[in-house]
């Protein structure tokens, strides 16, 4: 009875010491969202309606900048399990605090942040309503070390799908939305390469009805120098009540650049990112630039840490938690 005790103990040891598969993964749970939003009322026969799904997850591969590919399934309700298309790199990278805030990986895994959405458009008969939409999505993701072959995939996870009407009133004015305590920027050298990111969130309202399309672009300047054409910004598959209550609907954005470096270049990296950006609504094609503030009105209070001025950002060099203080010092 000792013995199998011990050869117990033994192969639980064993098994709690063997390395993690890489690349290391993790559904970030609190980011989820999904939903429907349909133009007018639920008493209007034929509305359009706008369906999302939005997701984010660490990938945590055996050197933070390797570069990364991943891709998804999902399912609606009961229906078959089909291909979701890539998973999108979010242009910058987080360090683990085990726990001590959103982040379950050990402390001190260096990751890289990705999402992955749905967005589907559906003109409801007549006679249907709301209840002829999906009530839940489930999705699974699996990603690939182009560096080293690794590869992982995250279990099914299931959102539940949350109908909104956008009402019968005029919509609101074309606005921005900006969220600087959640974006950022960093420059990172690994055993082959350096990598530099600049990450700006922020939310667009429509030039017209909620569930018309958005995009965008951006341009960067490092150090002072020319602005240059290059980053990429894009709607992130999720439409937001803004206030949570109001009548306000905003689409959630992202503008991201991400450089790749060699390793040579780890002495003359940026210090300070700053950037430009546009959004454009595909349907009235009117188009505003993202302006530093809330609804066209500027930033009051002191900014977040690490931001230069309202539209520049210090590159850090050190990694902080997702959604914490990214550069403190």
């Amino acid at each position: 009875m000792r013995g199998a005790l011990v050869a117990a103990v033994c192969t639980s040891a064993a098994a709690a010491a063997a390395p993690a598969k890489l690349p290391q993964l993790e559904w970030v749970a609190f980011t989820f969202h999904a939903g429907h939003v349909c133009e007018g009322t639920a008493a209007a026969p034929g509305a359009l309606c706008r369906s999302y799904a939005h997701t984010v997850m660490q990938v945590a591969p055996k050197d933070v900048t390797s570069l990364v590919v991943g891709s998804a399934t999902y399912r609606l309700d009961d229906g078959p399990q089909v291909q979701g298309g890539p998973a999108t790199f979010e242009r910058h990278l987080v360090e683990s605090d085990g726990n001590a805030t959103h982040q379950r990986l050990p402390k001190g895994t260096k990751a890289q942040m990705w999402n992955w959405g749905y967005d589907a458009e559906t003109l409801l008969s007549p006679s249907s309503g709301g209840g002829a939409l999906p009530k839940q999505i489930c999705i699974t993701a699996a990603f690939v070390d182009r560096a080293t072959g690794d590869r992982n995939a995250l279990a099914e996870t299931c959102i539940p799908m949350v109908l909104s009407w956008a009402g019968s009133a005029p919509p609101p004015p074309m606005a921005t939305y900006f969220q600087p305590q959640i974006s950022a920027s960093h420059a990172v050298c690994g055993g082959a390469h350096c990598r530099t990111n600049v990450h700006v969130v922020f939310k667009s309202r429509t030039g017209g009805q909620p569930t018309n399309s958005m995009y965008g672009g951006m341009a960067v300047s490092f150090d002072d120098g020319p602005y240059l054409v290059g980053g990429t910004a894009f709607y992130e598959q999720h439409i937001d009540r803004n206030p949570p209550n109001g009548a306000g609907f905003y689409s959630a954005m992202q503008g991201d650049v991400d450089l790749m470096q060699p390793l040579s270049a780890a002495a003359h990296l940026p210090k300070k990112a700053c950037f430009k950006i546009w959004v454009q609504d595909a349907v009235t094609t009117q188009r505003i630039p993202l302006t530093t503030g809330v609804d066209g009105r500027q930033l009051k209070g002191p900014l977040p840490a690490g931001w230069v001025n309202s539209s520049c950002l210090a590159v850090c060099r050190s990694l902080h938690a997702f959604h914490t203080p990214y550069c403190p010092s």
